[in-house]
């Protein structure tokens, strides 16, 4: 009976999920984006006290490994390599575009084009564009939106956009998005990280980053003369 443990705190809402063959047996959420890194390891204690699953019969762990929130990636991975390393098992890295998309392909399977947006600040979405078999037609990118974005693709498909950079899409192109629930996001996570388990589609532990998807800048720190 294969047992995962998931983390995602890609975005604003950090979310870890316990499954076993298949099903989630467990659930937590923290709205607070600035304390994922204080959230995880009692809530992953938690879940395991409620479902009375023993830390060592966790085979493997899922996270969603970008893009998003630079300092969420970070914190993520850093955790699930940590029980990897600790408990001896594998890790598996989801594209956070491909988890938001199959989780739109539950809630509108009709549609011909899933577009997910991760807000990146200003005009600027992480983003990739999927038919509705899930293929991706664009690859994640960082894009600055205007009138032009998509426009071939929009004169001949109904897409569906979804994510925390949909907002400010929709509202220039005068379209609804939609809102992906927790309960669309839970099970897409599940179906994903049971998939490749399945496949056994493992990361190298050692040598896995986040998918940051733009260059990471961080200011170097002057030293005194």
């Amino acid at each position: 009976m294969s047992t995962i443990l998931c983390i995602d705190t890609a975005g604003e809402q950090g979310m870890l999920l316990l499954m076993q063959q298949g099903e989630c047996v467990a659930m937590r959420s923290n709205p607070e984006q600035q304390t994922h890194a204080a959230f995880l390891q009692p809530a992953i204690a938690d879940m395991l006290q409620q479902t009375g699953i023993a830390m060592k019969n966790i085979q493997a762990v899922a996270v969603s490994n970008g893009p998003g929130s630079y300092t969420g990636l970070r914190v993520g991975l850093a955790a699930a390599k940590g029980l990897c390393f600790a408990l001896n098992i594998r890790l598996i890295t989801l594209g956070t575009l491909d988890i938001m998309a199959k989780a739109m392909h539950q809630l509108q399977p009709a549609a011909d084009a899933y577009c997910p947006m991760i807000d990146a600040r200003r005009m600027e979405v992480f983003t990739a564009l999927y038919n509705n078999a899930l293929q991706q037609l664009h690859a994640p990118a960082a894009v600055l939106l205007d009138e032009q974005f998509l426009q071939t693709e929009r004169t001949t498909q109904r897409i569906v956009y979804a994510g925390s950079g949909a907002a400010k899409w929709t509202t220039l192109i005068k379209e609804n998005n939609l809102i992906i629930s927790e309960a669309a996001w839970r099970d897409a996570f599940v179906t994903l990280a049971g998939q490749a388990f399945q496949l056994q589609q493992w990361a190298d532990t050692a040598y896995a980053e986040p998918f940051y998807c733009k260059a990471f800048y961080q200011p170097v720190k002057k030293t005194a003369e």
